[in-house]
């Protein structure tokens, strides 16, 4: 996805995600750190700024990596409890529908 090469999320702050070679880099610029993501994380991320709603997210994720519903939630929860920039989108992703269990530290 080209659009996928450098993308941000306007929240409190906005988040830079940039793809370098074979990983995507996160800018914070709050804490100014950078963090490391896989693919499958920029991907939430992207659609997080594309303003998709959590269930869109998990729809679009299963269609795109053929993977069961279940371990697409699994991994969606996981990736956004551990997001070390979450509190810089959290109204976002209280807007976009994702449950509370996953804005929790």
């Amino acid at each position: 996805m080209e659009e996928m090469r450098c993308f941000f999320i306007d929240g409190i702050k906005k988040i830079i995600i940039r793809r370098e070679e074979d990983l995507y880099i996160c800018f914070d610029p709050v804490a100014l750190e950078f963090y490391e993501i896989n693919e499958t994380g920029a991907c939430i991320l992207f659609l997080i700024s594309e303003g998709q709603t959590y269930e869109n997210i998990i729809d679009i994720l299963q269609d795109w990596f053929e993977m069961e519903r279940n371990k697409v939630i699994d991994f969606v929860d996981q990736f956004l409890k551990a997001l070390p920039v979450k509190e810089l989108i959290l109204t976002n992703l209280i807007e976009l529908g994702v449950p509370s269990q996953c804005l929790l530290a």
